[in-house]
């Protein structure tokens, strides 16, 4: 199983059908916005891999280079 903060490093859904996806239109394949309550939801060390990783989980769009 596949973590949240694996998933929200990836940066947008998978289609995969992930049971932790944490992107809105559920195993779409399509969306980079998460769905509302993940980020309220995730663990003090969920949160500081996403900041060493350098992803701003301030907002809910994860924006791609």
């Amino acid at each position: 199983m596949l973590s949240k903060v694996f998933l929200i490093k990836r940066g947008k859904c998978c289609g995969n059908r992930c049971l932790m996806c944490p992107y809105e239109n559920r195993h779409s394949g399509e969306s980079n916005n998460l769905r509302i309550g993940v980020i309220d939801n995730l663990e003090d060390w969920e949160k500081e891999e996403l900041a060493l990783a350098k992803i701003d989980i301030s907002k809910r769009e994860i924006m791609e280079d």
